[in-house]
């Protein structure tokens, strides 16, 4: 009778806990949401929109939530509270077809993310950095004369700059084609980051015509260190001196001069140089 009185008992036991606590299961564990308290940090986003020759707009979302668009050929940059975290920049091309790229950015501390957007068949985002630091109430702003646009409207959004505008109107629609030669805003003056800068340009073969000819291989190789180009050299027959030019001592490079010069590729220029024999 005791044997069966407990597995009687065992029985009873058994159903209660299948049964009998049926009710309250799902809500003994106590899910805490992740991390609500996570730091709010400020991001720029600056997007540059390299210039197509066919007109478009492109929508900048971040985590799916439009913040702006930008034109064919210019640039954008707003200011955004993120929580620390991972966000999604992504960058629509309107009307048909349509076309995206998107970009995870890491957020961890104020921080500016910035890229170029070129559309050709698809969108690709290039040149994508992300650097901390934006919170300065004035900025420091840097020479880029001498510099093709593309790249000194870049220098200068790195910085934090968000006010930038070209002249003529042409360069803007195609800044890898024209050179800073004059901007508003002297080097090292200190500016609120919202402050206009205005950069005067010249067409890059304009420019390369005035300032490299009758120039030294010496003063020729400075001019395009500081422009940030690369330089080839030819004779006056089109036959490449690269090879030449470097073997030649210092004293030889005095004795040869440029009569020409003329972009080759972006930032690719070829200079025509003679030694006047």
């Amino acid at each position: 009778m005791n044997k069966n009185r407990g597995i009687f008992l065992l029985f009873v036991i058994s159903l209660f806990l299948l049964f009998g606590c049926k009710e309250s299961t799902g809500e003994v564990v106590d899910i805490e949401p992740e991390d609500p308290n996570k730091p709010i940090y400020q991001v720029y986003v600056c997007v540059n929109s390299i210039y197509s020759s066919k007109d478009y707009d492109m929508e900048i979302r971040v985590d799916g939530e439009e913040i702006g668009t930008v034109s064919n050929g210019n640039s954008f940059s707003k200011m955004l509270s993120l929580k620390e975290g991972e966000h999604v920049v992504s960058v629509n091309k309107l009307g048909k077809p349509k076309k995206k790229a998107e970009k995870i950015i890491k957020v961890f501390s104020d921080m500016t993310f910035i890229c170029d957007a070129k559309h050709k068949g698809s969108i690709e985002l290039l040149n994508l950095e992300t650097i901390e630091g934006i919170e300065k109430s004035e900025l420091v702003v840097e020479d880029v004369t001498g510099l093709l646009l593309s790249r000194a409207k870049h220098k200068l959004m790195l910085i934090g700059f968000t006010n930038i505008s070209s002249t003529p109107s042409a360069a803007s629609q195609n800044k890898d084609s024209y050179v800073v030669i004059s901007q508003t805003v002297d080097p090292g003056e200190k500016l609120g980051q919202n402050k206009p800068i205005e950069l005067d340009c010249m067409a890059i073969n304009e420019y390369l015509d005035k300032n490299y000819k009758g120039k030294t291989l010496p003063e020729v190789e400075e001019m395009a260190q500081l422009s940030e180009f690369s330089v080839s050299y030819e004779d006056g027959n089109g036959n490449n001196l690269d090879e030449t030019v470097v073997f030649m001592s210092d004293t030889e490079k005095e004795n040869w001069k440029a009569f020409g010069a003329s972009q080759k590729s972006n930032s690719m220029i070829t200079v025509k140089i003679s030694n006047g024999n």
